[in-house]
């Protein structure tokens, strides 16, 4: 069975097409030659090739991702810089909704092209990493303690794996810090991080850390 959107463009098509032919038998009827408009005609079989070749691949791309199935409708997906979940996969374009529910489109061809990230292919954990820099001032041994008991308390971070702290690089100055931890559903780590950086900020306050 013929899918709504290719029934779609195939009617399109027919209606343009005898647009086209009106337009030509308009142009027969009062008198004006062919070999007057033909380097128009010209100009415009150039502009329409190069647009039915990006229409065609895109379809080709969308039957590509209907077959192999490497995204699929529910999917948590990014791809440059656009991060949501796939809501529809249509032959031409696929559409990805976002975090504040508005609706992005995407040719398919890009799924195909570009690196794609699928964060729930495998059930994947999503990540929720906070990255600061603390100097050295400050007593190191209690910031990490009391940055690790932050994550244990957090009803949403996972005890497996539990949460983890990096020394990622030290210089006279300061020490930079980078606090992970693990959270079920990758679509809620945005969420989580906010949540996560308003109780760290209270922490350092109140303990009166020094941030660089």
């Amino acid at each position: 069975m013929i899918k709504p959107e290719i029934r779609i463009f195939i009617k399109t098509l027919f209606i343009h097409i005898g647009y086209m032919l009106i337009l030509l038998l308009i142009l027969s009827i009062l008198g004006i030659q062919w070999n007057n408009l033909s380097w128009i005609f010209s100009a415009l079989t150039v502009g329409i090739s190069f647009i039915l070749q990006e229409i065609v691949k895109n379809y080709i791309s969308g039957i590509i991702l209907l077959i192999e199935k490497p995204i699929k409708i529910g999917d948590f997906i990014s791809i440059n810089g656009i991060e949501g979940d796939i809501r529809c996969i249509n032959v031409r374009a696929t559409e990805i909704q976002l975090e504040d529910q508005s609706i992005v489109i995407i040719p398919n061809y890009q799924l195909i092209s570009q690196n794609v990230r699928n964060a729930t292919i495998n059930n994947i954990q999503g990540i929720v990493t906070i990255v600061l820099t603390f100097s050295l001032e400050n007593n190191l041994e209690k910031v990490c303690l009391l940055l690790l008991e932050i994550y244990k308390k957090h009803k949403e971070i996972q005890i497996t794996p539990i949460p983890f702290i990096n020394l990622n690089q030290l210089t006279s100055s300061g020490i930079e810090l980078s606090i992970t931890g693990f959270v079920k559903n990758p679509r809620i780590v945005n969420s989580i991080k906010n949540e996560l950086i308003f109780e760290i900020l209270n922490m350092i306050r109140s303990n009166e850390f020094k941030l660089l």
